[in-house]
């Protein structure tokens, strides 16, 4: 008998897996992994750690536009995930698009239901994000925010913002 469609899926996404860890040896290997994933997908696109791992080997091999693309398509099915709206900032950021990301990131950061530790990332994201494109006063928000969860480097952060010091993009 053919195997399901599900039965498929999981059998590219677990030689996906596969090629992710043989990459960490070989990074050739990263596009058949990327491959694969894509391929599982299109079987079945419910899997939240299938989108994030699409995504992810998107930004490993500097492709910021299948990154975007990849993000905004698990968007369609996990609308407000973390994971993939900071992924899709970051995409944004290396494109020039750094109005955009900070943007992105403040709009998830205005929704309900996120956790301290994706509310703390998404604050750091969004305060090194408005360092960038020179949007201090926007980012000294964030940074009162980081300052209230007790988060690490919060202070040097708000003394770039006050400074008007723009970071160059890492």
């Amino acid at each position: 008998a053919e195997p399901s469609a599900e039965q498929r899926a999981q059998k590219l996404a677990q030689q996906a897996y596969e090629k992710v860890m043989e990459s960490r040896r070989d990074a050739s290997l990263i596009p058949w992994a990327r491959s694969f994933i894509w391929q599982a997908l299109q079987y079945d696109n419910h899997p939240l750690q299938w989108h994030v791992l699409a995504v992810r080997l998107a930004l490993a091999q500097g492709q910021w536009g299948d990154a975007v693309f990849g993000a905004d398509a698990g968007l369609q099915i996990h609308p407000n995930e973390p994971a993939l709206v900071q992924a899709k900032a970051f995409a944004l950021q290396q494109k020039g698009q750094g109005a955009q990301a900070f943007a992105l990131l403040r709009q998830l950061l205005g929704t309900e239901g996120l956790s301290a530790d994706d509310k703390a990332s998404l604050l750091l994201q969004a305060a090194d994000t408005a360092l960038e494109v020179g949007q201090f006063e926007q980012g000294l928000v964030e940074v009162k925010q980081l300052h209230s969860l007790q988060v690490p480097g919060a202070l040097e952060r708000q003394q770039l913002l006050k400074a008007g010091v723009a970071l160059p993009l890492a």
